[in-house]
């Protein structure tokens, strides 16, 4: 599978416009926003520059510490941007790759950076390591390709790549390095201005790697201001809880590569009481929790923040809350002290563990300024805490629940733990939640709505072909999340793949809105007898739709809603057995939403939300634009030739801002997974003399704080003034 770089040039605009737009896009003061005065932008933690600025083109993988997903950058507007189309692409991966892809660019300008090209230069982790390219033409500067995958056995091959393809999700631009993870489970920092590596830190070795294909590299970010020296702060740890493995998040100093702190995500024998969680603590030697999402950061509060994955085994495990995976955590990041967490899932038997990235914004609350932290666990359970300390904001509440056990023997036979975290800010229930369709603009409880948590008779036919009956004749129900299994009937609820999983949400501070993507997707499971907790599967677990939601973050209500159709189980007119069917969804094409948004969402000042699907059987992945306030769209769409498994960007040369996407390419005729074993390299320009292009590219210390779970008293901060409007 090659992957490719594109770039699209806007056309069809009318003469005034294109004159303004021509002029404008060499003025940089027109697209940016100075830098100068950290009070443009109050909505930062301080000590962070969002992307689209002088200082910052988009070099963090999430576009700036926070991983707000946000750039100032504002040539392209809801009025032109629907004239964008392909110039050029590019293929940066060998001949015959069929990985997957989840890597974002990076772009990085500015002088005394260490840059083979000042004005800006690319980086894409590709290849089994990293590409430097021209932000303007694409061409390749230099590559480096890092360390195959383990072997599974000692003395046997390595794999050819990780089972998620040879990039990570996330790598950083810090101080002159590209740092990122590699194939082997460690982490490298590559000398920016030539592809040499400085040092690689094995940030895997502690815990078990080897033969461990099913995930990717490591994901890794930095803070360039904190460290021994305050030179560069590297965070990153082992990917993955499907093995035994302690997880753990690592520092490590961006000059020397040597490890400054280590914190476990498994208590030891001597951490009271945090062991006593774990039901029987020698599980927690080995008790997963990797950190395969990312993190953001806090400079002013010294703090870093990241999330851990599900507990392994899996299933089987003694009873137990199982500290401290399905969590997010704040550690602080010169002492890697943990400050404090918030557990998404106890004692998680449904692989809810947490990969989405979170997010950290000021918000402005009844008042109040609060300095917030944001994320959702894999089933869409979303927290929107106080930063300094894991409680839940005012009009985000949160609450435990009872976990529904229908036949009142589920829950010992699974030795799942009797309540869940969940919002509080609506009824746990079908009645409270939103329909089908999708929660209405203005709806209140919006954070608790970002999909089907309590799916319905009429969704569950939609998503099992056999449906009331399971594979084997027992009866098939659907419940709300969490429901606890048992061997007399299949048991429907959300699945660990659905909710936001990996996709990056994004924090619009001009619209002040926190905007998210839901897969809705369900499982069906019953136990293998009343005496064994193994599980069987039923067929069927469809994406049935996408609901994309923009947040206001001040009130918690829905903003405005977008559902895509995904596919379902539909029986023929004439009747029988029901026939897999993709989704329409206006301005696509027929499929395209079939596998979901598991890549992200990024928005700009110039009022754009860009979002990216999956793609299904047939059809590739697609990158999309709405307006960000009110969600009417597509204005824009383009078809990728395969899958999209990662989110895009955008960033600014030469005057000029660029949009860049890494995808797949197709293989010669249509396939259920559209992989490819093919590259091209092409370019297109529009007619006409338009100057305004847009690319789309394949391709000091505060006194410790002791921890604290999910939350002690809300502690507002002073108020300021307010945001300004676009």
């Amino acid at each position: 599978m090659r992957r490719l770089l594109f770039l699209f040039v806007a056309t069809g605009l009318i003469a005034a416009t294109v004159t303004a737009l021509a002029s404008a896009s060499h003025a940089k003061t027109s697209a940016s926003v100075s830098p100068s005065q950290e009070a443009a932008w109050p909505w930062e933690p301080s000590g962070a520059i969002p992307a689209g600025t002088a200082d910052n083109n988009w070099q963090y993988g999430k576009g700036d510490i926070s991983d707000s997903q946000f750039s100032y950058w504002k040539q392209l507007t809801t009025s032109n941007v629907s004239g964008l189309k392909v110039a050029w692409d590019e293929s940066i991966a060998d001949a015959g790759y069929t990985g997957g892809i989840q890597s974002v660019p990076v772009v990085v300008s500015g002088k005394g950076k260490n840059l083979p090209d000042v004005n800006g230069t690319m980086f894409v982790v590709a290849n089994k390591g990293v590409v430097a390219l021209d932000a303007a033409t694409g061409k390749i500067l230099w590559k480096y390709v890092g360390p195959n995958p383990k072997p599974a056995t000692v003395g046997a091959a390595p794999a050819a790549q990780l089972q998620y393809g040879n990039t990570t999700k996330a790598s950083s631009f810090c101080n002159g390095y590209l740092v990122t993870g590699q194939q082997d489970g460690s982490i490298a920092a590559i000398n920016a201005l030539t592809g040499a590596p400085v040092w690689t830190n094995q940030v895997s070795a502690v815990s078990e790697f080897a033969g461990h294909t099913g995930q990717t590299s490591p994901v890794s970010d930095c803070d360039i201001t904190a460290g021994p020296n305050h030179d560069g702060l590297v965070f990153g740890g082992p990917n993955g809880s499907s093995s035994p493995l302690r997880g753990h998040l690592d520092a490590i100093d961006l000059k020397t590569g040597a490890l400054v702190w280590r914190w476990f995500t498994t208590p030891d024998p001597t951490q009271l009481p945090y062991i006593l969680t774990w039901g029987n603590p020698a599980e927690a030697a080995l008790g997963g929790g990797g950190t395969w999402g990312s993190s953001s950061i806090d400079p002013g509060l010294h703090t870093v923040f990241s999330q851990s994955g599900n507990a392994y085994a899996q299933l089987g495990r003694q009873p137990g809350k199982d500290l401290w995976t399905a969590s997010s955590f704040a550690l602080d990041e010169e002492t890697g002290q943990l400050k404090w967490y918030w557990q998404e899932a106890h004692h998680d038997n449904w692989d809810l563990d947490h990969s989405n990235p979170s997010i950290l914004m000021n918000l402005k609350i009844n008042g109040q300024v609060y300095p917030a932290f944001v994320t959702c666990d894999k089933a869409a359970n979303c927290e929107v805490l106080d930063r300094r300390n894991g409680s839940p904001l005012p009009d985000f509440p949160m609450t435990e629940i009872k976990v529904a056990d229908h036949s009142g023997k589920g829950l010992a036979l699974n030795s799942e733990y009797p309540t869940q975290p969940v919002s509080a800010c609506a009824p746990f229930t079908v009645a409270g939640l939103a329909p089908i369709t999708g929660p209405a603009a203005g709806s209140a409880c919006g954070m608790a709505n970002v999909l089907i948590h309590c799916p319905t008779a009429q969704e569950a036919a939609l998503e099992f072909p056999t449906y009331p009956v399971g594979n084997n004749g027992t009866p098939e129900v659907a419940e709300c999340q969490f429901a606890s299994t048992y061997s007399d009937q299949y048991t429907i609820y959300p699945t660990c793949s659905c909710g936001t999983n990996y996709g990056r949400n994004s924090y619009d501070p001009l619209n002040n809105y926190y905007y998210t993507c839901g897969n809705n997707q369900f499982t069906s499971q019953e136990n293998a007898s009343s005496t064994d907790w193994h599980k069987n599967g039923a067929t069927g677990g469809l994406i049935l739709s996408d609901w994309i939601e923009a947040h206001n973050m001040s009130n918690n209500t829905i903003g405005w809603t977008r559902v895509m159709n995904g596919a379902s189980y539909v029986a023929p007119s004439g009747g029988g057995t029901p026939v897999l069917t993709q989704g329409a969804n206006t301005g696509y094409p027929a499929g395209a939403w079939q596998m979901g948004c598991y890549g992200g969402i990024f928005t700009t000042a110039g009022n754009l939300m860009f979002i990216t699907s999956w793609g299904g059987t047939g059809v590739g992945g697609t990158l999309s634009a709405f307006n960000a306030t009110t969600g009417d769209g597509p204005l824009w769409e383009w078809t990728a030739p395969g899958l999209v498994n990662d989110s895009a960007m955008t960033y600014e040369y030469a005057g000029k801002q660029y949009v860049a996407l890494y995808h797949r390419l197709p293989t010669s005729g249509p396939t259920a997974n559209g992989y490819a074993n093919a590259e091209r390299l092409a370019r297109e320009e529009s007619p006409g003399s338009m100057d305004m292009r847009c690319r789309i590219t394949s391709g000091g210390c505060k006194p410790r704080e002791s921890a604290t779970e999910n939350g002690p008293p809300l502690q507002p901060v002073i108020p300021f003034p307010g945001i300004a409007g676009r």
